[in-house]
């Protein structure tokens, strides 16, 4: 397995000027947490991941969720999935936004700890 601090999850920064605000996305775990400013949303997301991680360690789900979000999982390391694939996918929200000229975002990365 990755050591806990190999694995960092890749999060989209960007407003949603129709919901009026700001979404924090993670495309390798279809995640996402939003606020009114940019600092609340990735707190919020933080949560999300949180819960989201907490959820499928209890029940046990954690490597098949991932898998089925196109992880590699085997007894020696957990990869995610490449820029690449998760762009290519048939409708990538990925794809989407990064093509979108209109949606201004920053990517920004964090560590995943409990993804090991």
């Amino acid at each position: 397995m990755k050591k806990k601090n190999d694995i960092r999850l890749a999060v989209y920064l960007f407003k949603d000027k129709i919901a009026n605000c700001y979404v924090a996305y993670c495309p390798s775990l279809n995640l996402c947490g939003y606020d009114k400013t940019q600092q609340a949303a990735q707190k919020d997301f933080q949560y999300v991941l949180d819960e989201y991680l907490k959820e499928q360690i209890s029940n046990g789900t954690l490597a098949e969720d991932l898998v089925q979000h196109g992880w590699t999982v085997n007894s020696d390391e957990v990869t995610a999935p490449s820029f690449q694939a998760m762009y290519r996918a048939k409708g990538s929200q990925l794809r989407d936004l990064l093509t979108d000229e209109s949606v201004n975002y920053r990517r920004y990365n964090i560590p995943c700890p409990a993804i090991q």
